[in-house]
């Protein structure tokens, strides 16, 4: 049977976890009607906050309300504060409160319940914790620095605060820990602020900072010693985040199921990363200009935030990193990169006037949202630079040799250079371009100075030209589809039970594009009501294919697609444009969505057949997954089987990795028919041994003729993750005392029907307080228990420090995905001080086969004061 190939991989989805609001809470914080959907805020776009904010709103932290608007510097209460550290640090435990302006029937009673119990707050003298006043930035930062525990800093650093008298005596302290540890910053001006209100917005950048704080704190893995860590050959995991605090360390051969923090420790040296996958947040707070590097790695999001601005980040080989956010000074650079290395740069956040950042390579998108800032294209190719409203006077200095093919000014802004511009669109006032681009575009009642010639638009629209490619009056949009696309393109590609795919073959164009499915009989939107109700948009890069998917359609029904091209920043090029596609006339629908690495997880399919008088006699079902993030996928890494009668058989898997991509057939030889009234449902079950987000197509083909004609095809999202291990009490460990812990082991969907035990590897670094945390060895006989109802049971480790321990047949693993997973209590007493590795993981009760990724916990025991 002749098989389709896929021409894309579809960007995974975001789903929203719960708001950090609930409904009930004071008007204008949040509530389960206002938006979550950051990019249609109309307040966000170019604030100093937005990509703290988008962060936020995207992991369902926060969200803004029904107009639309965020109120990003709206000012915090106290109660909505603890709220947000209740919500966002996932606080447990309570305690009876008595205060006298906070009654049962508070929205925030519970949040307050908790904050108490944690001694964030104590409350005044008259027994009341007036939780509708604002909080200060002092408060706010008194309240995270014990949050934290943060220990007093030995250095002064608020001295240089021009208003440091405005610090209270009672928050000095606390409010210096802050700021020598990152959390809190000072404004323009060099004032702190420290009776001033805190908003919204530096609310959630204050404990965005201290949640990076607290993984170094706690569950990272730390690498605080010169060396060369990670395997030689393979690949290794890490499920929790990991901390680099030296300098001339190279990791390699590594995957982080988590974010990874390259710490000012580090200073002006070098760290090295090859082959490293990181799923979370990379933050680069320390390296020099020598460098740091990243060499064949695969970054979903890069923040840059050294002190000094001075530290050069390198991309090579296959290095890809979606997002690089650049919140200091810099130099960004690819180095012979194969892949797109660092694709969408923006510069944001508060950085003092003159700020440097110097780009060399090809870069798709640089968006400039900083005031003052000084910009270098030093050399290579840069897609789109976006210069907002709020970069007032920014500095474009773009190099001989190196060339932007659209520059988009919307704000007075100077661009020297001897380098190439090939088209400018200039929407502000007070522009300044050097040299001449291509063609330039003015819009109507703007004064600017091209190649030192003075041009003005007329406020009429009409066009002005000084016979250079200056014109004015862009705002007319073109009804042409040749203007952006090659004839005969765009064009429906696949059309599936729940999903329609049109392609795009070569683009004439950088930018977006918005589209939606609606029925025939509805009416045609608007441009604005396409753009809104698009709910997002598809990247378009010149010359390079693209295939853009709409979902969660019906199988058997007409369809129109509304579509309209727009520049890189959002501004509509063209009138709306239509393709007319109709969905596949068999209805196939699944419940699979998330599974746990290495374990069986049931799904069912069911195939309907919505349309009468048809019949099909040699129907298949086909299997295609999709491995996202370019990781590799082979038939080792899956197991597909179905259902009969009660017994499970597997379904016969094939690789493309070209594709990265594995395919399995179901159904007998012969095929299957589908006639009227056909309705089944098949039970399915799946195991994947890779933490990952696949793509999963299931297609119904009818292989009668020799094409085999598609006829239906369901589009679905498998979010495999791994095990999680939750660990707690590690942090005070004293030599020769009795110490308890905790671990939650938790897992997602799975139905397997396996005995499982704990494997616990215990080693220690080879000298006291050593941090070669690979130069260790295992602790024999050392005796730990854990806790069986009101009994310990104890186990003990052998020669090389490995210990099995739960029930002797086993727990069924099924219990550990309900509610909150299943928490053991362990105590131990260590008799020797040291740096110490707990590895553990769930291994089959009967065969010792590991069933779970190894999570790691490095923990210090303290010499006996």
């Amino acid at each position: 049977m002749n098989t389709k190939t896929r021409f894309s991989k579809i960007l995974a989805l975001i789903t929203a976890v719960l708001m950090l609001i609930p409904s009930i809470a004071v008007t204008g914080f949040a509530d389960t009607n206002s938006t979550s959907d950051a990019k249609q805020f109309t307040d966000v776009k170019g604030h100093w906050a937005e990509n703290d904010i988008n962060d936020w709103v995207a992991k369902g932290l926060v969200s803004g309300y029904e107009d639309n608007t965020f109120k990003p510097d709206n000012p915090v209460t106290r109660a909505e504060f603890v709220t947000f550290i209740d919500r966002s640090f996932k606080l447990t435990q309570t305690t009876d409160i008595s205060f006298k302006d906070v009654k049962l029937s508070d929205w925030f009673y519970a949040d307050i319940q908790k904050a108490k119990a944690s001694n964030l707050i104590d409350g005044y003298n008259d027994n009341t914790v007036r939780p509708n006043n604002p909080i200060t930035r002092e408060e706010a930062a008194a309240i995270v620095v014990r949050l934290l525990k943060l220990q007093p800093s030995s250095q002064d650093v608020l001295k240089s605060f021009k208003d440091l008298s405005q610090i209270s005596d009672w928050s000095r302290n606390s409010v210096n820990a802050a700021v020598a540890n990152g959390l809190l910053a000072g404004y323009g001006d060099n004032t702190l602020g420290p009776t001033k209100q805190i908003t919204r917005a530096e609310t959630i950048v204050l404990l965005n900072r201290a949640l990076i704080e607290q993984s170094k704190q706690t569950s990272a893995v730390s690498y605080d010693k010169a060396g060369t860590y990670g395997p030689e050959t393979g690949t290794s995991t890490i499920n929790s985040d990991v901390l680099i605090s030296a300098p001339d360390v190279i990791l390699q051969n590594t995957i982080i199921n988590g974010n990874l923090l390259i710490d000012k420790a580090v200073g002006n040296g070098n760290v090295t990363l090859k082959n490293v996958t990181i799923n979370g947040t990379v933050t680069v707070n320390g390296g020099g200009e020598h460098s740091i590097v990243f060499d064949n790695c695969i970054l979903a999001k890069v923040v840059v935030r050294k002190e000094d601005g001075k530290v050069r980040v390198v991309a090579q080989g296959s290095t890809k990193a979606d997002s690089v956010s650049l919140q200091s000074g810099a130099k960004l650079e690819e180095d012979n990169t194969t892949d797109k290395g660092f694709s969408n740069v923006t510069i944001e956040g508060t950085l003092p006037a003159g700020t440097e950042i110097v780009l060399s390579g090809n870069f798709d998108n640089v968006k400039v949202n900083v005031p003052g800032v000084s910009v270098s294209v030093a050399s290579g190719i840069v897609n789109n630079i976006t210069v907002s409203d709020t970069a007032k006077d920014a500095k474009i200095d773009i190099a001989e040799g190196a060339k932007v093919s659209i520059l988009e000014a919307n704000v007075a802004v100077s661009v020297t250079g001897k380098g190439s511009i090939e088209i400018a669109n200039i929407n502000a006032n007070g522009v300044t371009i050097e040299q001449k681009p291509a063609n330039t575009n003015i819009a109507s009642g703007v004064t600017a100075t091209i190649g030192g010639q003075n041009v003005t638009v007329p406020s009429t629209g009409s066009t002005g030209s000084t016979g250079s490619g200056i014109s004015g009056g862009s705002n007319n949009l073109s009804q042409n589809l040749l203007d952006f696309f090659d004839e005969g393109s765009p064009y429906i590609g696949v059309f599936g039970s729940n999903y329609i795919e049109f392609f795009i073959n070569k683009p004439k164009f950088n930018g977006r594009i918005y589209s939606i499915a609606k029925l025939p009989n509805n009416t045609k939107p608007s441009i604005d009501e396409l753009i809104k109700q698009s709910y997002g948009y598809d990247v378009i890069v010149k010359d390079r294919a693209s295939v853009i998917s709409k979902r969660n359609l019906n199988a058997n029904t007409n369809y129109k697609i509304y579509y309209l091209v727009a520049d890189t920043y959002g501004n509509p090029l063209s009138t709306i444009f239509e393709l007319d596609a109709k969905t596949a006339p068999i209805e196939i629908n699944s419940d699979l969505s998330i599974s746990t690495m290495g374990l069986y997880s049931n799904f069912n399919v069911n195939i309907n057949n919505t349309k009468n008088g048809i019949k099909y006699d040699n129907v298949k079902i086909q299997y295609d997954v999709w491995s996202n993030y370019n990781l590799p996928i082979s038939t080792n890494d899956i197991s597909l089987q179905y259902n009969d009668n009660g017994k499970w058989f597997d379904v016969p898997m094939y690789e493309r990795t070209t594709y990265n991509e594995v395919y399995g057939t179901f159904g007998p030889t012969e095929g299957f028919t589908v006639s009227d009234n056909y309705n089944e449902t098949t039970k399915f079950r799946v195991r994947v041994n890779k933490v990952n987000q696949y793509y999963v197509y299931i297609d119904l083909y009818d292989s009668s003729n020799y094409n085999s004609k598609l006829i239906g095809s369901y589009f679905g999202e498998l979010d495999v993750q791994p095990m999680s291990f939750n660990c707690n009490g590690f942090d005070d460990f004293v030599a020769g005392e009795e110490n308890q812990f905790s671990i939650t082991a938790k897992t997602n969907n799975v139905t397997d029907d396996v005995y499982a035990l704990y494997k616990a590897t215990l080693t220690v670094a080879d000298t006291t307080y050593g941090t070669t945390y690979d130069d260790t060895y295992g602790v024999p006989n050392q005796v730990i228990y854990y806790k069986v109802g009101d009994s310990w049971q104890p186990f003990t480790t052998d020669s090389g420090g490995v210990a099995y321990f739960g029930p002797a047949s086993g727990f069924n693993i099924n219990q550990i995905g309900l509610n909150d997973g299943i928490t053991t209590i362990f105590k131990a007493t260590i008799a020797n001080p040291g740096n110490y590795k707990l590895q553990l993981e769930l291994v089959n009760a009967e065969t010792k086969q590991t069933l779970s990724t190894p999570t790691t916990i490095m923990f210090t025991v303290k010499t006996k004061q």
